[in-house]
């Protein structure tokens, strides 16, 4: 189906087989991002996910970040409990994760779970990029989550 965002026509796709026609079978044809005028607060336009792909640099990105994602899931773990990084990283903010949610259940007995999980998502992210993960109550990490929220 079609929807209109600011002045802009989008196609939004559904189903599994249309969605694999368009991203495999017709890949080349789907491959840009449209020109949106709120992508030019992201990176200014420049990032991963927000960019219009001019010579290909969405395309450039994407292959270097599925490089390092191949990276991760082929490198050891650091004990032989992990088949990869990319498994122990997860695991352990996993961990870190249910051990948060329950002490914040105890304590208020109901809550929004989204700020813990994203701030997890981070962290996974964080780790494989600069070999760290931060504290759920780091302002600076927090302070980027909810501009993300936000935006």
């Amino acid at each position: 189906f079609q929807i209109q965002i600011g002045m802009r026509p989008v196609v939004v796709l559904s189903g599994s087989e249309t969605v694999r026609q368009a991203l495999i079978k017709q890949g080349e044809d789907f491959a840009g991002r449209p020109d949106l005028y709120s992508f030019k607060f992201i990176n200014d336009g420049k990032s991963l996910a927000f960019s219009t792909d001019k010579a290909g640099v969405w395309r450039a990105r994407r292959k270097l970040a599925m490089s390092a994602l191949r990276s991760f899931a082929t490198l050891e773990g650091s004990t032989p409990e992990y088949s990869c990084a990319l498994e122990e990283h997860v695991c352990k903010e996993g961990e870190y994760l249910v051990k948060q949610l329950t002490s914040v259940m105890d304590v208020s007995g109901s809550f929004d779970p989204f700020r813990h999980i994203v701030v997890s998502v981070a962290n996974v992210i964080c780790g494989m990029c600069f070999g760290r993960r931060y504290s759920h109550d780091d302002q600076e990490l927090l302070g980027f989550v909810n501009l993300s929220d936000e935006f």
